[in-house]
């Protein structure tokens, strides 16, 4: 039997019996269901978990006259059922553990950890992709130029970038012999104010020890120049080139 009970005012309303339930209604439709094993639905008669909210728009909103709300979760191995959650702050979404803030996704772009709200500090970009090596001659033109095997990749971390690249010459093409070794197309322009020097490994240029040179990104380019040796004070040939003989490259530098 389904009874409706007050005591002491409080109000019970119960749907006696194995799969009977309690449905609000409001205009004639119904706005909330109570189902018999305890799931209640607001917009939906079928539940599928304790709590299942169903609406066209703007599901559910959890609004605090404070400057920040948190939505606490727990489970049965919590210490704490109120001490990891998600929440906002202000226009920023924060997420909580161990009781306090671990993570914060700022209204204006990027991640802060840890309880730092300062935007400068935040990480605003993570990619990681391909480019495309290419050694050519600073002067001159292609002409059958071609490279082979060549596998560049880059990640890109904020303003911090590394790469690294591998491949080989299989024609020189009509580069003038006399001009600086280059290689070209990395990601993104280096910040124009400083060259960083890359690392790098099999660059047999001539009859020059591949040890003594120095792949260098150019302030404000996306190519580096080939130095003969760590202060950068000679640059390689373009005639010093052989053919069939693999580049391997690796770096880091920052973007503007």
């Amino acid at each position: 039997m389904s009874t409706i009970k007050s005591s002491s005012e409080h109000l019970t309303l119960n749907a006696d019996g194995a799969g009977k339930d309690i449905s609000l209604q409001a205009n004639g439709s119904t706005k909330v269901t109570v189902k018999s094993d305890g799931k209640v639905g607001v917009g939906t008669a079928s539940p599928l978990r304790q709590l299942h909210v169903l609406s066209g728009v703007g599901t559910a909103q959890i609004e605090s006259t404070g400057s920040a709300s948190t939505l606490y979760l727990g489970d049965s191995t919590s210490s704490s059922k109120d001490n990891q959650g998600i929440g906002s702050a202000g226009n920023d979404i924060t997420l909580i553990a161990g009781g306090y803030e671990r993570l914060r996704i700022q209204s204006g772009g990027g991640i802060s950890f840890n309880g730092d709200t300062a935007t400068a500090n935040a990480l605003d970009d993570y990619e990681e992709g391909t480019w495309s090596m290419a050694v050519i001659g600073a002067s001159g033109s292609a002409g059958a130029w071609a490279m082979a095997g060549v596998v560049a990749r880059y990640t890109k971390i904020g303003r911090v970038v590394h790469f690294t690249a591998t491949g080989y010459l299989t024609n020189l093409g009509s580069y003038t012999g006399t001009s600086v070794i280059q290689i070209t197309g990395l990601p993104f322009v280096n910040d124009s104010n400083i060259n960083v020097a890359a690392s790098a490994s099999s660059i047999p240029i001539g009859q020059y020890n591949s040890t003594n040179y120095v792949p260098q990104v150019q302030s404000g380019q996306s190519y580096l120049n080939i130095r003969k040796n760590q202060y950068g004070d000679a640059t390689a040939i373009y005639n010093e080139q052989s053919i069939n003989i693999r580049y391997n490259i690796s770096g880091t530098y920052n973007v503007a």
